[in-house]
């Protein structure tokens, strides 16, 4: 009942982020920092984390999948 009351008089209410009324407090704008608000390296960063993910992945899977896939032992 308070929120409600609350709202009806205009006044903000934080959620679970942090954030009032689904906008970030003034001078900040939702990412820290300068990086974080250039939206080209935050492309190029998620670009290279999930390059990076992916040859992990491949890089430990693609053995155990080929030798069995060409019932080889691992002395051939």
């Amino acid at each position: 009942m308070a929120v409600r009351e609350r709202e009806s008089r205009g006044e903000g209410v934080a959620d679970n982020s942090g954030k009032a009324d689904g906008k970030w407090p003034a001078g900040r704008s939702g990412r820290d920092g300068l990086l974080g608000r250039n939206r080209d390296f935050r492309q190029l960063w998620y670009a290279e984390t999930t390059g990076k993910s992916g040859a992990a992945v491949t890089g430990v899977l693609l053995p155990p999948v080929a030798v069995s896939a060409l019932h080889a032992g691992t002395s051939r």
